[in-house]
């Protein structure tokens, strides 16, 4: 009978093998390292970043006629603020719809 138990002892001593340790350990680190960055914040949006149903900064710019806007002017209006180039295709196509708008307020 102590052969047998001999025999057991020696089945869980190879029953992890080095490779499954490490891997264990290793996922181990990672779920610890994911846990630190999630209670530091790193699910949610980074520091600074605007957010639904927040006021916008207030910029100024040049329009199309050279004079100087601020977006505080505005204020109460609706404001599209389109960022597009002439090389663009979809910009060039969606140009006639905004123009549209601007011309029906």
């Amino acid at each position: 009978m102590e052969r047998s138990e001999a025999v057991d002892c020696d089945a869980a001593k190879s029953r992890w093998s080095p490779t499954v340790r490490i891997l264990a350990v290793l996922a181990l680190f990672g779920a610890i390292g994911l846990g630190v960055w999630v209670l530091q914040g790193g699910l949610g949006p980074p520091a600074g970043v605007p957010r639904v149903g927040t006021m916008a900064p207030n910029f100024t710019l040049e329009n199309a006629s050279g004079q100087r806007v601020s977006l505080s002017e505005f204020r109460g209006k609706t404001v599209i603020l389109n960022f597009w180039a002439t090389w663009c295709p979809p910009c060039r196509s969606e140009m006639p719809a905004i123009n549209a708008v601007a011309k029906s307020d």
